[in-house]
């Protein structure tokens, strides 16, 4: 065996490596795929999906141990991001990967999805007239804009 620092090799008892010492594996969820293991250490961050955490909490045949990331990244800079303000708590994440399907979908499905979306939508607002009397835009702000882009438009409900 190499110690990792200072790179001295120890040579271990064969009675002791017998008794005492296992081989380790690491790897992702994607590779874990089929893999049965004595015992699997998880951990998550909040960006995988409920498929991907059923996975990983399938793979330990009499144990199962998650580690669930609660704090930052230690990068100054993400402070400023909204996730960030206000850390989310172990349950909260856990809620937030359970719902993320993240199971594919078939093309058929989403033009489907695309052409009736889902009911909890909000509705469009009628069209009304918004005919103007007003002249167009002429803000120096808008003057990059072809004139037809600021004249204004009429519609109306049928």
């Amino acid at each position: 065996m190499r110690h990792v620092r200072n790179g001295r090799i120890l040579t271990l008892p064969p009675a002791y490596v017998g008794t005492s010492v296992e081989l380790g594996y690491a790897s992702t969820v994607h590779t874990a795929q089929g893999v049965t293991a004595d015992a699997m250490h998880g951990l998550v961050t909040g960006r995988e999906s409920r498929q991907q955490l059923y996975t990983m909490l399938t793979r330990g045949r009499t144990a199962n141990h998650l580690y669930v990331s609660v704090v930052g990244d230690g990068d100054p800079h993400t402070v400023i991001q909204p996730d960030n303000v206000r850390l989310r708590t172990a349950t909260e994440l856990l809620q937030q990967i359970l719902g993320r399907d993240g199971s594919p979908r078939s093309a058929s499905t989403l033009q489907r999805e695309q052409q009736d979306p889902p009911s909890g939508s909000e509705p469009l607002p009628p069209a009304t007239s918004t005919a103007s009397t007003s002249p167009p835009n002429t803000s120096p702000g808008l003057s990059w804009l072809p004139t037809s882009t600021r004249t204004p438009t009429v519609s109306s409900t049928a």
